[in-house]
């Protein structure tokens, strides 16, 4: 098996002209949205400037690493950058804002692929404390990424051409958002990359305002789906792909397994995936979207004290203050949070019993044969 950087140095040498985009190609784009173009912003403007010419030059300030939550991955940029498919790619409209006052963190840019067609990818979260926090504001208000995403489609989109829209991880949630809210962009949206990204909690969001979409739209998700499954809605073009990774790093694209040319992909999801994901939508179920409010502002406002901007600022702190923090919060939060487990064991307990029902019918051949073939799948999980 091989993965995105095997594909970039495999058909790195072919232009777009020769083999037009496909869905690995976008998912190249989507990877490359987390590369961190602050220090060249002001040279790519709204004229552009190549992959190969931006990270030459982010390249001599050592700041090439993807902006992920794992970070790194200097290969994969690095093989863009010097392939013929990507590296001569034109960059523009590049656009970056975090401010945890403002409870922001957005970032998107556009890829020239010819005379008349576009690809907008917006990134996803990064390892930034507000970022996290956002995602988590989606559970109980329109969060200040979409809103900006909307208008950044408007100003990117040109007249006289189409584009591809894309994104992954909160970029995917932010990618279908900016589409279904533009209404007069839609006839020159030629589909729309929706890669392991949250789905819209029904209390704010209209979904019927997917429907002119829906049908433009690739879901891609891993066997062990998390992400994808929050406030999911249905994809007709929905695809899981196998992953190299353990549970919820499957969720890194870079994971994500190709054979030649094409995904891998599984025919359903990872059992243990499905509990976890149960677990996760049962909790956010059962809160009030108050809670969810006081929950998230009060956690991350912990997590953030000191001046901390990052996780990678938290790893380093001292654990018993910010455990002195975290439980400093409201009863109102510490319920919320406690909640939690309490969810995680009722619904283990509640599947157990179901099991127990089932299996009391079988013969114990039968027994014994559903057991080995469980342990089989956990092991690989």
């Amino acid at each position: 098996m091989s993965n995105l950087l095997d594909y970039v140095k495999w058909r790195g040498d072919l232009s777009l002209d020769e083999r037009p985009l496909d869905i690995l190609d976008q998912l190249v784009l989507c990877e490359l949205s987390y590369l961190d173009l602050d220090p060249v912003e002001e040279s790519i403007g709204v004229s552009g400037r190549t992959l190969q010419a931006c990270y030459e030059e982010i390249r001599k300030q050592n700041r090439y690493d993807l902006l992920t939550t794992d970070g790194g991955h200097q290969d994969f940029v690095e093989a863009c950058a010097a392939s013929r498919r990507f590296g001569t790619l034109v960059l523009d409209h590049y656009v970056h804002e975090t401010d945890p006052e403002l409870n922001i963190q957005f970032a998107a840019l556009c890829f020239r692929l010819g005379v008349d067609l576009d690809y907008i990818a917006y990134r996803g979260t990064d390892r930034t404390i507000v970022g996290w926090k956002e995602d988590f504001m989606m559970s109980f208000t329109t969060v200040p990424s979409q809103t900006k995403a909307v208008q950044y489609l408007q100003e990117t989109m040109q007249a006289g051409r189409k584009a591809w829209v894309g994104g992954h991880s909160k970029g995917g949630n932010l990618a279908v958002y900016a589409c279904a809210l533009n209404p007069d962009l839609q006839e020159r949206i030629a589909g729309i990359g929706f890669f392991d990204g949250p789905g819209f909690c029904t209390d704010l969001m209209d979904l019927s305002l997917l429907e002119p979409i829906r049908e433009r739209i690739i879901r891609i998700v891993p066997a062990y789906d998390i992400i994808g499954q929050i406030f999911a809605f249905d994809v007709p073009d929905t695809r899981i792909v196998r992953s190299d990774a353990r549970g919820i790093l499957q969720h890194d694209l870079m994971s994500w397994q190709l054979d030649g040319p094409q995904l891998v992909l599984e025919k359903d999801y990872a059992e243990s995936g499905r509990v976890a994901s149960g677990i996760l939508s049962q909790w956010v179920a059962r809160l009030s979207p108050e809670d969810r409010t006081a929950f998230v502002n009060e956690y991350f406002d912990a997590f953030a004290a000191n001046g901390a901007v990052s996780f990678d600022e938290i790893r380093g702190r001292d654990y018993g203050r910010l455990l002195s923090e975290m439980l400093s919060v409201s009863p109102e939060a510490r319920d919320s949070a406690l909640l939690l487990p309490k969810t995680a064991v009722e619904e283990l307990f509640r599947q157990a019993g179901d099991l127990f029902s089932a299996v009391r019918t079988l013969p114990q051949a039968q027994v014994r044969e559903l057991f080995e073939r469980y342990r089989n799948r956990t092991e690989k999980e």
